[in-house]
């Protein structure tokens, strides 16, 4: 299996929701409607989008559903010439 990694767009939603969802970790998103749960992650994703400071990026096979995804913050260091990246979510599904 081919797995494409790139940049998450708002196609990416539904799928960065049910893989969320199935963690099972946040009551919240459990209980509520995927539809609230998608809108939640939409805007989320628009404001990690708004600058450089943050990228998300989505695992998937050809032509498939996103498979993982992985949310990195870059920091700004004085002593690097460039930004090093922190991995705050690094999630795939169980299949």
């Amino acid at each position: 299996m081919e797995i494409e990694i790139c940049k998450a767009e708002q196609e990416d939603v539904a799928g960065i929701a049910e893989i969320v969802r199935e963690l099972g970790w946040f009551d919240q998103m459990t209980a509520e409607p995927l539809a609230e749960t998608q809108v939640y992650i939409a805007n989320e994703l628009k404001l990690c989008q708004a600058d450089d400071s943050h990228s998300v990026y989505v695992a998937r096979a050809a032509g498939e559903a996103v498979l993982g995804y992985v949310s990195v913050h870059w920091l700004p260091y004085l002593i690097h010439t460039g930004p090093d990246g922190y991995i705050s979510e690094l999630f795939i599904r169980d299949s």
